[in-house]
């Protein structure tokens, strides 16, 4: 009979002190098959076996070869019986089979899209990372598929169980995670809140439904303990609106903010101007833009001008609550309906300043990867410059040559041949964008704006020193909100809060301080 040879993590030493390493083969690769269940098939492969007591399901991996591997081995620990083995594979699954099959799920039965599933996956190998050694896992999202991910390399959750999920695993992870800091200290209540969203999100992975699902591909072992360990004591801090020195400081450069980058500006102003997120801004729609005749108590009519934050084709609001009308003053509604036709810069270009002149003579001086060194800047960019511009470039190993003295050193003087297929090009840094009637426009069809990126790297050049920034003016923007009207459940709906609780926790601060004059007493 064939033998198989074990890898050394699959080792199994038997009553006898034997170490299983090699094991008869019972069952063929060809004979393998995808686990199935309720018409959907997952990447974990099995076999199944009928005997005396009737039908044993033996389950692998989402790697073929591994899959075969263990599932002999196992089969012929089944074989020798139970009393016959000292140490045995758990028959709890791999958290690399619970990824995978969480990943394939159909919405139908885990209501979740493929951004969140990513984010609980890869907080799930975050909170099990001390656990065990090996690669980081990677996912990815399938293209055209709004739901489902892929695990492109399981990475490390090959080694862990979920019966090695307990209340002492999730402890320790705590306490690695917030590294022996002073609970009392900043720095701690930071880390502290990061290592309760990974909790929060780790456990999604185990969520009721998810569970239920689970039943049909393996038995999953119980773990309450692990779920239910509770989160760190976290406090958060009340907003502290900036000084109104430093914003007026601020919006002495909005104009140029507004030349150079459009879309920044326009995340700005939903967030300042309209108390919008990052998220609603990055989604929302000229479409959303309008405005209606009011009548207030007083019986007094008014034009209010508002955005109205919907779902659309590939998002939809946090909660329902965040469906609605934001109001807006007609200054900001008429400055962003004029931001709709500015042109915008093209993404990644004209990230080298170098006029054609000056960027002959550096190319033609020195290698790609100097040139993009002092610049910068990787040698891609430089070369694409070139291409853009129809600047030829020395061949590739040109600068071996010259230093082996087979060519002459140009000096940064571009060779004749290579002069007389020089083009100059006319630059079109700017062009005007129509992505589907979107707000955000440059770098839509990329898939990725940048945009709040740009935002913060230009608020942090003018000593901005806190994070999140469309978020920090959302809440500059609620708190004006409130000090205008005085209506706290106003503000609240304007934010799209579930209460006014979380709006007056979290999200206003005082803007106007009142002077009380409470004397010494007696006097």
């Amino acid at each position: 009979m064939k033998t198989i040879k074990l890898h050394e993590e699959e080792y199994v030493t038997l009553a006898t002190g034997i170490e299983l390493n090699e094991i008869p083969e019972y069952v063929k690769k060809s004979s393998l098959a995808r686990q199935e269940c309720r018409g959907w098939k997952s990447d974990t492969w099995s076999w199944r076996k009928r005997h005396d007591q009737g039908v044993k399901r033996f389950t692998g991996t989402a790697s073929k070869a591994e899959s075969y591997r263990l599932i002999n081995r196992d089969y012929h620990l089944f074989t020798l019986g139970q009393e016959q083995v000292k140490q045995k594979r758990s028959s709890s699954p791999l958290l690399s089979e619970i990824a995978e099959v969480y990943a394939g799920a159909p919405f139908s039965h885990i209501k979740t899209v493929n951004v969140t599933r990513l984010n609980n996956l890869r907080s799930l190998c975050k909170m099990t990372r001390h656990m065990a050694k090996g690669p980081m896992p990677k996912f990815a999202k399938i293209e055209g598929d709004a739901v489902r991910v892929k695990v492109v390399d399981p990475g490390f959750l090959t080694k862990v169980r979920a019966d090695q999920l307990t209340e002492k695993s999730a402890l320790d992870f705590q306490g690695i995670y917030c590294d022996n800091l002073n609970p009392n200290s900043v720095a701690y209540q930071s880390k502290a809140y990061g290592a309760n969203c990974y909790s929060k999100m780790a456990k999604a992975v185990f969520s009721k439904k998810a569970r239920k699902f689970y039943k049909g591909f393996f038995k999953l072992p119980d773990v309450t303990e692990w779920m239910e360990v509770e989160k760190l004591d976290v406090y958060k801090a009340s907003y502290e609106a900036p000084t109104p020195d430093f914003i007026d400081k601020l919006w002495e450069d909005l104009p140029q903010l507004e030349q150079d980058d459009p879309d920044a500006y326009a995340l700005l102003l939903c967030s300042y101007g309209a108390g919008l997120t990052a998220s609603e801004t990055l989604n929302a729609k000229y479409s959303w833009f309008g405005s209606e005749e009011v009548q207030d108590v007083d019986r007094s009519r008014r034009t209010n001008w508002f955005i109205h934050v919907q779902p659309t084709d590939d998002w939809k609001p946090k909660n329902p609550k965040r469906i609605r009308k934001a109001s807006v003053t007609e200054s900001v509604f008429q400055k962003l309906i004029d931001l709709r036709y500015v042109a915008r810069q093209e993404p990644n270009k004209n990230r080298v300043t170098l006029s054609d002149e000056e960027l002959i003579k550096a190319v033609w001086s020195k290698s790609m990867a100097k040139v993009a060194k002092e610049l910068g800047v990787s040698d891609t960019c430089i070369k694409k410059t070139c291409v853009n511009r129809g600047i030829p470039t020395p061949p590739h190993g040109f600068w071996v040559k010259v230093q082996h003295r087979v060519v002459a050193n140009p000096h940064g003087t571009m060779p004749a041949e290579y002069a007389a297929q020089y083009t100059p090009q006319e630059e079109t840094a700017k062009v005007a964008y129509t992505h589907n009637d979107y707000l955000i426009q440059r770098g839509r069809c990329a898939g990725k704006t940048g945009v709040a990126s740009r935002l913060a790297r230009w608020f942090k050049e003018r000593g901005w020193e806190r994070r999140m920034v469309a978020h920090e003016m959302r809440k500059l923007h609620l708190s004006t909100y409130l000090l205008l009207t005085g209506d706290l459940l106003a503000t609240s709906k304007q934010a799209g809060h579930a209460t006014t609780e979380m709006t007056e926790k979290t999200y206003v601060a005082l803007l106007k301080k009142h002077e009380a004059k409470i004397e010494l007493p007696g006097t």
